[in-house]
């Protein structure tokens, strides 16, 4: 008689239908949009749940990488001071990242500096034994005239002789260390 029966009622809009109908009997079939069944708030909760899960992840993993490389580089840091005190033979640890290159160039130029500091001291202690030679002689011979252990002539222009010797030995010494 016209009467309309629904096997189940409709909740939301349908993006699909279909209909069929035999002689008096007519039969309408209605697919839900599964998007417009489920509750709007329900969907924009879990989005921004999603998003804010999504975000903290972000924000731990990156704040844990920072944490990470500001650890090692206070460490190069602090191997850097090391080195500024006077401690040459430190060195810095070497990882596989950037910051570990930068410790392996670092522990580079500290051994440089290491290396030339020990030249350095061997050249001095070199310069030092060069020179002593002959300020002992001028020493021994200008004693020798003051307290008149060379008493003739010829002893004393023979101390006189050594004595002007030995300093153009040091002019030359001197010269040499200036180039």
């Amino acid at each position: 008689g016209g009467a309309t029966v629904y096997w189940s009622q409709p909740s939301g809009a349908t993006y699909a239908m279909g209909a069929a109908r035999k002689g008096e009997l007519e039969v309408t079939l209605e697919r839900v949009d599964p998007i417009s069944a489920v509750d709007r708030r329900l969907i924009f909760t879990v989005t921004a749940i999603g998003f804010g899960v999504a975000a903290l992840m972000v924000w731990l993993v990156s704040g844990g990488l920072a944490l990470r490389l500001r650890g090692r580089l206070n460490e190069l840091s602090g191997s850097a001071d090391r080195v500024a005190e006077g401690h040459l033979e430190h060195r810095a640890r070497v990882t596989d990242d950037e910051v570990g290159r930068l410790a392996e160039t670092f522990n580079r130029m500290a051994a440089r500096l290491e290396h030339d500091e020990a030249r350095q001291r061997d050249f001095l202690a070199d310069v030092a034994h060069e020179l002593r030679t002959p300020v002992t002689a001028i020493e021994g011979f200008a004693c020798a005239l003051e307290d008149g252990t060379a008493r003739s002539d010829e002893d004393r222009r023979e101390a006189a002789a050594f004595i002007r010797e030995e300093a153009a030995r040091m002019r030359e010494l001197v010269r040499e260390l200036q180039e």
